[in-house]
């Protein structure tokens, strides 16, 4: 599958990456999880692309990574199989960096508060704060108030449109998912 990485990237240098394989689950509801990776495989590539007045001028790639395989020979099969070769982890992490260059720099994510916690009572005020915040934004979509709207989300869709090499086109149609939705 594909999977923009974009919002992780806020100025060009050095990028750091943690990959991390988990065992697969065994049971969705209770998220049971299996012991430990089997034979885990993951391939990762990541592609970069040069933007000339928002027309794509073809992707190439900057950092490639494979888990750790060994390649066997299954003799009944008559074909070649790789396996994980550390299959009895409960969990694999594979730190590496590679470089992007982007046309901007922005904080970002940077700043923001993170979110997890186990304090109950953080909980709940964290909690308030985003159904208040989402609640503003329902009452401004609901009320059809589009410069309250346009104020409260201008920052974030003006990161994405940097970000995601926007054209006005494009921001256009973001606006619209807001105003229509």
């Amino acid at each position: 599958g594909y999977a923009p990485i974009n919002y992780g990237i806020l100025k060009s240098g050095i990028q750091q990456v943690t990959i991390k394989i988990l065992p697969p689950v065994i049971d969705r509801k209770t998220e049971i999880k299996r012991p430990n990776l089997g034979n885990s495989q993951l391939d990762i590539e990541i592609v970069a692309d040069d933007f000339i007045e928002g027309e794509s001028t073809g992707e190439y790639s900057i950092y490639e990574w494979e888990s750790p395989k060994e390649v066997k020979f299954i003799k009944s099969e008559g074909i070649e199989m790789p396996y994980f070769t550390e299959p009895e982890l409960p969990i694999y992490e594979h730190k590496a960096t590679f470089e992007a260059e982007i046309p901007y720099s922005i904080d970002g994510w940077s700043k923001s508060v993170k979110l997890f916690t186990d304090d109950k009572e953080e909980l709940e005020v964290l909690t308030k704060e985003v159904i208040a915040l989402y609640s503003e934004l329902h009452k401004y979509i609901q009320n059809n108030k589009l410069n309250s709207l346009a104020n409260l989300v201008f920052n974030k869709e003006k990161r994405v449109a940097q970000q995601f090499y926007h054209l006005e086109a494009d921001s256009k149609e973001n606006w619209d998912y807001y105003i229509e939705d």
